[in-house]
């Protein structure tokens, strides 16, 4: 590239924040009958750190969301574990877990309600995915072209944890819904979650890419003020 071309047009990077899935509270310690205490204060646990998630949710605070469900995973698939080697597990009413989707309008969103146990873990990690891809846009969004350098760092761990989330879900999670809805809500499709993934993808290149426009834009300035000098100086 010739110097009088200069360096490449600088292009916005534009992260918009993506709606977070909204769920119902769900008391597994009062639905699924237990014989010992121990399992009752487990499952007393696993209810509070999904309340957790569910009022960060609520209030949408991505941090939040995330902490949330870190707490709640390993509890999640701890008892999903148990009950498909159960059989004669017993429940006092049917356990269902109903999601909001994140892609339609709150005003004409219903609920999307199953009793799937894989249908819950699709859409926990759906929101750990999108909490990560919401605060690297928060923190994109508060981002000066001085604090760009050590921020940016930040933007694209988040982007690419939430690629590699979205990537989890359709590769590992979707196949295992046997007999999955056709009438299920677009989150729960696979072109979806590959579309998510690839957003969130882009996303951290371009970070990538500003950031050596940047770099690139900071050397040629500084490079023309030091040789201004230099030759000051050689001529004095």
């Amino acid at each position: 590239m010739s110097e009088e071309e200069g360096p490449p047009q600088k292009q916005p990077i534009l992260l918009f924040p993506l709606q977070l899935p909204r769920t119902k509270r769900i008391s597994f310690h009062n639905i699924i009958q237990t014989a010992t205490i121990q399992t009752k204060e487990i499952l007393a646990q696993t209810s509070a750190f999904r309340d957790e998630l569910y009022q960060a949710c609520e209030d949408g605070h991505n941090a939040t969301v995330i902490s949330s469900c870190e707490s709640y995973f390993p509890l999640l698939f701890g008892l999903i574990e148990s009950v498909e080697h159960n059989p004669n597990l017993h429940l006092n009413v049917p356990l269902q877990f109903s999601w909001s989707s994140p892609f339609v309008e709150k005003a004409v969103s219903k609920p999307f309600v199953s009793y799937v146990y894989r249908h819950e873990v699709i859409m926990v990690a759906l929101a750990y995915g999108i909490a990560h891809y919401n605060r690297a846009a928060e923190i994109l969004s508060q981002t000066s072209v001085a604090s760009f350098d050590e921020e940016s760092k930040k933007v694209v761990i988040y982007l690419k944890t939430a690629a590699g989330i979205f990537e989890y879900i359709h590769v590992n999670e979707l196949g295992r819904w046997i007999d999955i809805p056709p009438d299920r809500p677009p989150e729960l499709n696979l072109n979806v979650l590959r579309a998510l993934q690839e957003y969130a993808a882009m996303g951290a290149q371009s970070v990538t890419m500003k950031k050596r426009v940047i770099y690139w834009d900071f050397s040629r300035h500084f490079g023309k003020i030091g040789g201004s000098e230099l030759e000051t100086e050689r001529k004095i």
